[in-house]
């Protein structure tokens, strides 16, 4: 959420946000499902388990990167991880992708 409000909700770093809360905010911020196959910068990538329940999201910063964050403490470090190993550590979940139209 901090990343698609280009830094001017300092809060998102520091808070947990409800399911319906984040999906309110990413429609807030124009942000769609996206059944396109390819990668744009800017699109977030969500893992949704079995009962459709948001479970992860992660921040696609361009060339098969994202920008992530496994928990919601301060012991949890921000890492940028490459596609392959944030699909690999969420793979027991379904992805979901979505796109910022305007």
């Amino acid at each position: 959420m901090f990343a698609i409000s280009n830094g001017k909700q300092k809060w998102f770093i520091y808070e947990w946000m409800h399911q319906q809360t984040f999906l309110e905010k990413l429609s807030g911020y124009h942000y769609e499902e996206c059944l396109d196959k390819g990668q744009h910068p800017g699109d977030i990538v969500i893992w949704k388990d079995e009962n459709a329940i948001v479970q992860h999201a992660a921040y696609h910063i361009g060339e098969e990167l994202y920008f992530n964050k496994h928990g919601q403490t301060m012991f949890n470090p921000w890492k940028i991880l490459s596609k392959e190993q944030l699909y690999k550590e969420w793979e027991h979940l379904t992805p979901v992708k979505y796109r910022q139209y305007n």
